[in-house]
């Protein structure tokens, strides 16, 4: 596992997109079964600090709390995926959702409507 020594402001988002890139990478590596999501204490601990102080860290410089934010940047990444032709079920595997329905379920909640709906809206 890789540890971060804590930061400042300026680098607090760019660690923890790190960090949450790492946990991507770590969970393509386990298979079937073993496969599960990572949680917010993983990050916290990533970053050497509590919980508590990783949520309050979170939530100044993002205005969000951890689980919203991990949400959204796996979007975010995912959204791009998509603008390049990757099907669905490939960019579930490739951002580690632990199953497809799982994906399609977080991407409709933050972006409003499914993946397949997305990529025919914006990948004409």
């Amino acid at each position: 596992m890789i540890k971060y020594k804590k930061s400042k402001h300026k680098n607090f988002i760019e660690q923890l997109n790190s960090l949450i890139d790492y946990y991507i990478k770590q969970r393509l590596q386990d298979i079937g079964e073993n496969r599960c999501d990572f949680q917010v204490y993983e990050l916290a601990n990533g970053l050497c600090v509590s919980l508590s102080t990783f949520r309050r860290q979170c939530i100044k410089h993002t205005d969000r709390s951890p689980s919203v934010y991990i949400a959204e940047y796996r979007i975010e990444k995912a959204k791009k995926q998509l603008q390049h032709g990757v099907r669905s079920i490939d960019v579930a595997r490739n951002l580690a959702f632990t199953e497809h329905k799982t994906f399609c379920t977080v991407f409709k909640r933050y972006q409003g409507e499914t993946p397949s709906q997305y990529t025919q809206r914006h990948c004409k």
